[in-house]
């Protein structure tokens, strides 16, 4: 069906066409060489609306005398642009038609180690699926992916934030048995830089250790070697002390009694970036410090990333789906991508 507006004037043609196409079908394909190698089956997908109709605007302006001039030319150079636009820019191409966006359409921007999508991605998702609801014949292939540095520096500080929360759940509750779950608890910063520095102290008990600024931790000191064992000495009377000379004989001499030197724990400042000091003086590690010092040791691998970006493409396509205007098997979650490309998720048309 063909809508035509024209107007004539001076031998020059200015028309407003709408062409209605309805129960629009391919045939098998053809391995012809006129046959064209545009995506028609997507594009025939992008326009198809609810009823199964295809609604081309197709404008025509030109001169009759122009030899060149051939309405049905026109006609063809503008359904071959629509398939260009449909191979090369398919989610511009829904973007006009549903609300506006381009080509960003095609992907989900995350926070890193986050799973639910930046604020501003909110709208996009909106607007896929109302195109997808138009759209009834176009599926979407959903592939999440990672970034490998920033992502893994926020698992592990997920993973630090966890136990430190799950100690000070211990604490509550050996004095209240009745003390809400670990999620539920509150931690006060006062209370983080304690237990950050308790644990400071259990997984580096040589001494506080030197963190650099990305966060790499010094090697500790090498094992001291076992002493060399000493026959038995013989017995000596209270505050005498044995001592051998170089001639192997035993002589016992009065002891000096060793100062005790206190334990130095550790100290962390409540305020990140802020450093604290010992009893004693010394420097001890800022909260920052300390935090990437622990983290640090958090194993995290190419596995767990991997896993993080399937959940950021189930959550895309859970958002999809709500109101339930989009049938489930139209989505299809693919494998992550294999070297992580980011901290997104990335969307294709088919």
């Amino acid at each position: 069906m063909v809508d035509v507006k024209a107007r004539l004037g001076e031998r020059k043609l200015d028309s407003e066409n709408v062409v209605t196409l309805k129960q629009f079908t391919l045939g098998a394909p053809t391995n012809s060489p006129e046959a064209t190698k545009l995506p028609v089956r997507l594009g025939v997908a992008l326009l198809k609306d609810t009823d199964g109709n295809i609604v081309i605007d197709l404008p025509v302006k030109g001169s009759l005398d122009d030899p060149e001039f051939r309405i049905g030319r026109v006609v063809m150079r503008v359904i071959v642009n629509l398939l260009v636009k449909a191979a090369t820019s398919p989610f511009s191409l829904l973007g006009a038609a549903f609300g506006g966006g381009g080509d960003e359409l095609a992907y989900q921007d995350f926070s890193p180690g986050a799973l639910i999508p930046q604020e501003a991605e909110l709208k996009k998702i909106e607007t896929l699926r109302k195109a997808l609801k138009g759209r009834p014949a176009l599926n979407l292939d959903i592939t999440g992916s990672y970034d490998a540095e920033a992502d893994l520096a926020a698992v592990r500080d997920q993973i630090l934030d966890k136990q430190v929360k799950y100690r000070r759940w211990e604490e509550l509750r050996a004095k209240k048995v009745d003390t809400p779950p670990p999620a539920e608890v509150t931690v006060t910063p006062e209370d983080e830089a304690r237990i950050i520095g308790l644990f400071i102290a259990e997984r580096y008990p040589a001494g506080t250790p030197t963190v650099a600024a990305d966060g790499s931790v010094a090697p500790p000191p090498p094992p001291s070697m076992a002493p060399v064992p000493q026959p038995p000495a013989p017995e000596k009377s209270e505050g005498m002390v044995v001592r051998r000379s170089h001639r192997g004989t035993i002589r016992f001499v009065p002891s000096e009694k060793a100062e005790e030197k206190p334990e130095v724990p550790v100290v962390v400042a409540p305020e990140a970036g802020k450093a604290g000091a010992t009893p004693e003086g010394t420097p001890a590690l800022s909260l920052d410090e300390a935090r990437r010092a622990l983290a640090a040791g958090i194993p995290v691998n190419e596995d767990d990333l991997r896993q993080l970006a399937a959940d950021r493409a189930q959550r895309v396509r859970d958002a999809l789906l709500e109101g339930g205007e989009i049938e489930a098997e139209r989505l299809f979650i693919t494998p992550p991508a294999p070297e992580g490309k980011g901290a997104k998720v990335f969307l294709q048309l088919r």
